[in-house]
């Protein structure tokens, strides 16, 4: 398969699941194998795609999605640096701080906007987020290593 046909699928898988666990990013996962491919072309063109899709169909203010993707980036950045980037450790540690970042974000915008949150809802989901985060990354790094075609090996 053609590595955009398959970013173009997985955008509409993302959305699905979306639909049936709001508040939850399925998109990160894909960025960080994104980088860990080194297809920031593609990078840039789908998360500009995916931000629009994720703000507009959210009720906090235009700006969470590309502080919570900043964040990945940066993380992703500063990770490499200690671990390979596809150390399953490095992704774990990668999931779980999201998830912490998911509930400081969110508390964050919801205090700007005067919007009562859930704490209890947000750390749910923050758990639920660093879970699927994991599982996720695991999935399509298996399904894009022997499904796509590579120009280099991941």
């Amino acid at each position: 398969m053609h590595p955009v046909l398959w970013w173009i699928l997985f955008t509409f898988v993302c959305i699905w699941c979306q639909f049936f666990i709001p508040g939850v990013d399925f998109f990160a996962p894909g960025l960080v194998l994104m980088m860990q491919e080194q297809r920031l072309r593609y990078g840039v063109w789908f998360v500009l795609v995916w931000i629009l899709v994720l703000e507009g169909t959210a009720t906090i203010a235009f700006g969470s999605s590309l502080l919570w993707y900043a964040m990945l980036v940066f993380l992703f950045w500063l990770g490499r640096k200690v671990f390979e980037s596809t150390n399953f450790l490095f992704i774990i540690l990668l999931g779980a701080v999201m998830g912490l970042w998911h509930v400081g974000l969110f508390e964050m915008m919801g205090q700007l906007q005067n919007l009562s949150i859930s704490r209890s809802r947000l750390i749910s989901q923050g758990l639920v987020q660093s879970v699927a985060f994991v599982a996720e990354w695991l999935l399509i790094y298996i399904l894009y290593k022997n499904r796509v075609r590579h120009d280099r090996q991941l």
